[in-house]
């Protein structure tokens, strides 16, 4: 089934002998289980009642859920389509979809991409234009198809006989002269005879539709031959050698220059490319080393690398600098272009915002999370906080936070970031594909029933060995009958991106104070990052000295 927005493929089935169903998502983030099931549902039942007469009590089958391991979800709509393929063919053998992984998807890529390039390869001439097959000249006969030929349409009556190649004479009373009908039909002749001929020639042509799919030529390269003569030359020993600009193609005849009767073909060495591979891939050795080897022409060279002060510039005002002109004659090219160099690049380290620094920081958080919860651990793009391009945080998201007193969900009313052009100046956004893009968030604020610190101590552990992790999984959405709202300005609090549908709906009738209850996703996704284990490894909120109360006397 395809659905969902961004439009994704999904993989549904309905299994009647076992009376279950279910959704193999591979792209579990964007949670098509919301669109999937009820369309599944819908499908089956129309085609039930229509061959028994009833629909199926579903509320007595099985629901399966499958996502694949999170080393082996799903990136993008293309690899997710072939996902879904090898998902459906592995389900028809009775096999567990679980067992598609990387190395399945990546022989599928190719084999699809090894097809398109295939066809794509093969070198067709444009259709022929078959030219007019109506005379309009009077009293001369059509082209020599049939065993008779035609007459003129603004002719009069006038008939002829035709066959082979050319027209057949006839004569008429039309308007027209009878010197015309014989110049037209002389044309037309000619005309079919050009025809009959290119179809001859494209018929003999060895090369046509023999093209391998890396030998297409352009137009630019029609004169193949004369671009060999010119790129053959003499050698010192009187041989004739061909130094090409890439290597022949399998699909035309290697050419081949004698110097005698007796000498044999010359292999061709092809030139190589300064940044391809073997492989005609781009290689990073190659273009370092061609890099190097531009860099060595230039005048100015760093000689004393090891010699210099780094922190010449801090400890360096420019005063001292004017003043010390003594020291600025003797000092030389190489060395004040070291000590410029040696600037900047501190200068580019100090301008570095906190952004950057926070994004190196959660990375390394979520690498040590993901090895406490091992490869199973439910919760997708981590690295990221479950916010991408295709998952963007809008207003309206859930994400779950915490501070240096608890962790709570909150909803996103607004997010803004800090204008370039003024410093002081903050805009808002309607969405964002980096947490690392916003330098505050407004949320509201949905507080467990039972609160979880932010930390571990002594006095709040328990056994998280089982499956069955204790913790909330309803919210109260007021606080003494009223909302919270609060004030982000530090992107380490934001711990995971839930999305828009965080809460099951309330039923028919159900108080708005009543609490609020998690779906099944976000409440894996809770559970998981409440963990004792995980709090141990979040890193520390500090909070700048100016920022912090004075204590009370």
């Amino acid at each position: 089934m395809c659905g969902g927005n961004p439009a994704h493929w999904v993989l549904t089935w309905v299994d009647f002998s076992q009376r279950e169903y279910g959704v193999f998502d591979s792209l579990p983030q964007f949670h098509s289980e919301y669109w999937a099931v009820p369309g599944l549902k819908s499908v089956v039942d129309t085609v039930c009642e229509f061959i028994n007469g009833e629909s199926i009590p579903w509320v007595k089958w099985t629901r399966r859920m499958q996502v694949p391991p999170t080393s082996e979800q799903q990136v993008d709509g293309w690899s997710c389509g072939l996902f879904v393929l090898l998902a459906m063919a592995t389900l028809c053998r009775k096999q567990d979809p679980n067992l598609i992984g990387h190395s399945q998807l990546e022989a599928a890529k190719q084999m699809v991409l090894r097809e398109i390039q295939t066809e794509i390869g093969k070198r067709k001439e444009p259709p022929l234009d078959d030219g007019p097959d109506v005379n309009e000249g009077g009293g001369n006969g059509g082209p020599g198809i049939g065993d008779s030929g035609g007459g003129g349409d603004r002719g009069g009556n006038g008939g002829g006989n035709g066959g082979g190649d050319g027209g057949g004479d006839g004569g008429g009373d039309g308007d027209d002269d009878e010197g015309d009908g014989e110049d037209e039909d002389e044309e037309s002749g000619t005309h079919r005879r050009s025809e009959a001929q290119r179809r001859k020639d494209l018929e003999d042509d060895p090369y046509t539709d023999k093209v391998e799919p890396h030998s297409v030529f352009s137009p630019l390269s029609e004169d193949l031959d004369a671009a060999i003569d010119e790129n053959v030359t003499l050698s010192e020993q009187g041989r004739w050698i061909r130094v090409a600009d890439a290597q022949p193609s399998p699909s035309l005849p290697a050419a081949t220059y004698f110097n005698s009767p007796s000498s044999t073909a010359v292999q061709y060495a092809a030139a190589r490319s300064e940044i391809l591979d073997e492989d005609h891939k781009i290689s990073i050795i190659k273009v370092l080393d061609s890099r190097r080897r531009c860099q060595s022409h230039t005048n100015v060279h760093s000689e004393r690398e090891a010699g210099l002060n780094p922190k010449f510039a801090a400890e360096t005002s420019l005063n001292k600098v004017i003043r010390a002109r003594e020291g600025i004659e003797k000092m030389s090219i190489q060395e004040a272009s070291h000590r410029a160099r040696v600037a900047q690049f501190q200068h580019e380290e100090n301008s570095q915002d906190s952004a950057r620094r926070g994004l190196m920081r959660w990375i390394g958080t979520a690498h040590r999370i993901r090895e406490v919860l091992g490869p199973n651990g439910g919760l997708p793009q981590l690295h990221t906080r479950n916010v991408t391009s295709l998952y963007p945080l809008v207003i309206g998201s859930h994400i779950i936070i915490r501070n240096s007193v608890r962790i709570y969900i909150g909803e996103v009313l607004n997010f803004y970031y800090k204008s370039e052009a003024k410093a002081s100046r903050h805009n808002s956004l309607e969405s964002v594909d980096s947490i690392d893009e916003i330098t505050s968030l407004a949320v509201r604020i949905f507080i467990p029933f039972e609160p979880i610190p932010a930390h571990c101590d002594d006095d709040f552990m328990y056994d998280d060995s089982g499956d069955d992790i204790p913790g909330p999984v309803l919210f109260r959405p007021y606080h003494l009958n009223h909302e919270l709202h609060t004030y982000i300005v530090s992107s380490d609090e934001v711990l995971y991106h839930l999305g828009l549908l965080a809460f099951t709906k309330r039923s028919a009738g159900e108080p708005s104070s009543y609490p609020l209850r998690l779906t099944l996703d976000a409440a894996s996704h809770w559970k998981a990052l409440t963990k004792p284990a995980i709090r141990q490894v979040l890193p520390k909120i500090k909070i700048p000295g100016g920022k912090m109360a004075a204590p009370s006397l």
